[in-house]
């Protein structure tokens, strides 16, 4: 997919917004466009009226102060901002970045894709807690949740919802339609027996911790214990380091379940880390490819600092959720941006080096009044000129430090020495 290609599916987004309204000045189109873009181009203090005033230069149009706050606390702009961004995420979907490696490890895992399910908390004033209550009143009263489900190869969010700090992240999960055919990847906070097996059972693959606390049988030892512990319970007595690898089949819930789990030494904890999988791949890739988990933090330390989603003052749940909304469609944009512009790297002769998603953040926030202008208007003769000038920050959205093995080349280089 070209840069260009890129630009216009997410304009097409935008265009699914009513471009007039009979009772504002500025259209919802441009009024949304102007708020997400201004919302990364603002450098100041983060504040309703710096926002105000930059929606104001870029649409040309005064906005009382009063009139402003009207408008960004109303439900009907909270509904545009969801229906963007689900446009955005069918319209990205597309992208992926063009390798044999991501081919050969798909082959080698025998699935699709791969997705990564997590969750982040942002702060909010005190004020919100009564809409938007926190998990601790004395330390974080306030609290908004984002979950998210990204996808690695693609660059790309396939889902979000939003919640209050208070929700457990197993209430919020992607539809399994979603995982059919799909290796999923997640921490130990959606670790539930009965939704590994709603995964499989759609032909879905899993990946996750196993919690020190959950009664795990040893069916049968694989590799890396004697097997008198077979039929020991695996948490119930320390065990040594002995082999750095140690793989069974695992017994769930009274033996309802039955899965592989495996067991990493860690030299720093001087325990075994532990993994439920159904994929059935060498043992030694297991915790690499968990490893590839880390892209899902990284997603959300980009909307945090780079998109500035932590500085949201706020305490309306209405004005909390549309700004929140604005990040994930900026998010929406920011890598498949970065890996469309990899291309012009041939990346290929340099082992695959996948863009940086915070440096994919930070060229969306530098390019952000152009692509704003771009949006706003979208002649062919601005889409040129903004190529030209996304290309120049090609080079920029890479980690300098490229004879580092990252944790995405590190499984193709295994994956390509077992194929």
């Amino acid at each position: 997919m070209e840069l260009g290609t890129i630009l216009s599916r997410f304009k097409q987004s935008l265009d699914t917004i009513p471009e007039s309204d009979a009772r504002a000045s500025i259209g919802p189109r441009a009024f949304i466009t102007a708020l997400v873009f201004s919302f990364l181009a603002d450098r100041g203090a983060r504040s309703l009226e710096s926002i105000r005033r930059n929606v104001k230069k870029a649409t040309g149009t005064d906005m009382a102060r009063s009139s402003f706050w009207e408008r960004m606390a109303t439900r009907r702009l909270l509904y545009f901002l969801a229906q963007l961004a689900e446009e955005a995420i069918r319209n990205m979907a597309g992208v992926t970045f063009p390798a044999t490696k991501i081919e050969a490890l798909l082959i080698l895992l025998q699935v699709k894709g791969i997705l990564m399910v997590d969750s982040s908390s942002m702060s909010l004033p005190k004020m919100a807690g009564a809409v938007l209550p926190g998990p601790r009143k004395n330390v974080a009263p306030a609290v908004i949740k984002w979950h998210s489900c990204f996808d690695l190869l693609k660059g790309t969010v396939k889902w979000f919802d939003l919640s209050a700090g208070t929700s457990h992240d197993q209430n919020h999960f992607p539809d399994l339609n979603l995982l059919v055919g799909m290796l999923v990847i997640f921490d130990l906070g959606y670790c539930d027996y009965c939704l590994l097996q709603a995964i499989a059972n759609v032909g879905g693959f899993f990946l996750c911790r196993v919690k020190t606390n959950a009664i795990v049988q040893i069916g049968e030892v694989v590799s890396g214990l004697p097997k008198k512990y077979r039929g020991k319970l695996l948490f119930g007595k320390h065990l040594s380091k002995g082999e750095s690898i140690i793989e069974v089949k695992g017994l769930f819930k009274e033996g309802l379940f039955e899965w592989r789990v495996i067991g990493f030494w860690n030299p720093i904890d001087e325990v075994y880390h532990w993994y439920a999988t159904n994929l059935l791949v060498p043992a030694k890739l297991i915790y690499p490819l968990y490893r590839l988990r880390w892209q899902a933090e990284l997603l959300f330390k980009m909307a945090k600092s780079s998109l500035r989603l932590s500085e949201i003052t706020s305490a309306d749940a209405n004005i909390v959720q549309s700004l929140v909304l604005a990040s994930i469609v900026a998010t929406t944009l920011a890598n498949p941006l970065a890996l469309v512009m990899a291309r012009f790297n041939q990346l290929e002769k340099k082992q695959l080096q996948m863009p940086s998603l915070q440096r994919a953040g930070t060229v969306v926030v530098q390019m952000s009044r152009e692509l704003m202008a771009f949006f706003l208007d979208g002649r062919r003769a601005n889409l040129t000129l903004l190529t030209k000038q996304l290309k120049l920050f090609s080079n920029e959205i890479f980690d300098p430090n490229r004879k580092r093995e990252t944790s995405i080349q590190r499984v193709f280089r295994m994956a390509s020495e077992m194929a």
